[in-house]
């Protein structure tokens, strides 16, 4: 029996040793978009040469990686794709209960974000049927971080130094209100106090907005309640209040980020 035991921990071992090694070279193609020669992808990750095609001629395999550069490099594969597609659209639809749920107890558009780079990534809108709302596109928009709530909101879930890195170049002043670096650093510990991060017409005139980080086990995203400005005033308490209650739906719909 301990023969058996032993053999099957090592022929584990070799599998996950495999699913590294496979892991490693998707990264690599990942970072190299116009592809990398087999040599290149042997030194990079330091497996030997016959190692390292063997697992790409798996990978081809499964169409999760291609020949590139007339056949003398690989870079990613279309399988990719549809599995980032897939992996977006699970939290959007595990999510899309509470933003529902949000957008009835407020009566105002919503959001629901992730980080891009250094841009705010929209993953879905729900649109408030009233006469003054705010209308965001359908599909995939990217807006910048530092002056939006849905922005903000996503920097209060990141360590501080993340946070410098993403804001190291002078923030674009996309209206009289948008804060500078310094003043949104101060503003950002009021946002931690509080959970909620806030947009007083700082994107664009006319438009404010609320939001609260959502930390996941599917990863970091911002849920936001855009209100046209002459509202703000009267729906804010309302606003906060029900931001938080979602955020705590959501954690409990997907589960939050192990400790």
């Amino acid at each position: 029996m301990k023969r058996v035991d032993e053999k099957e921990a090592a022929s584990d071992g070799n599998a996950i040793q495999s699913i590294s090694r496979a892991a490693a070279i998707l990264r690599l193609l990942g970072q190299h978009p116009e592809g990398i020669s087999l040599g290149g992808l042997a030194r990079a990750t330091g497996l030997p040469r016959s190692t390292a095609q063997r697992i790409i001629n798996a990978l081809r395999s499964e169409d999760l990686a291609e020949l590139v550069n007339g056949g003398v490099g690989f870079c990613l594969g279309p399988e990719v794709s549809r599995l980032a597609q897939y992996y977006r659209a699970q939290p959007t639809e595990l999510i899309r209960p509470a933003l529902q749920s949000l957008a009835s107890a407020t009566n105002e558009s919503v959001i629901l974000a992730k980080l891009d780079r250094q841009e705010v990534m929209v993953l879905d809108t729900i649109t408030a049927e009233r006469e003054l709302r705010v209308v965001m596109p359908v599909g995939i928009q990217h807006i910048p971080i530092h002056s939006t709530a849905s922005g903000k909101a996503l920097l209060m879930g990141l360590e501080p130094g993340e946070m410098t890195q993403l804001l190291c170049k002078p923030l674009l002043r996309l209206t009289p209100n948008t804060l500078d670096l310094e003043s949104l650093s101060e503003a950002m510990v009021g946002y931690r106090e509080t959970g909620i991060a806030t947009d007083y017409e700082e994107h664009e005139l006319g438009i404010g907005g609320f939001a609260v980080p959502v930390q996941t086990a599917l990863g970091l995203f911002s849920v936001a309640v855009i209100v046209p400005a002459a509202r703000i005033a009267t729906v804010e308490a309302g606003v906060r209040e029900a931001l938080l209650a979602c955020r705590e739906d959501i954690e409990q719909r997907i589960g939050p980020t192990a400790p």
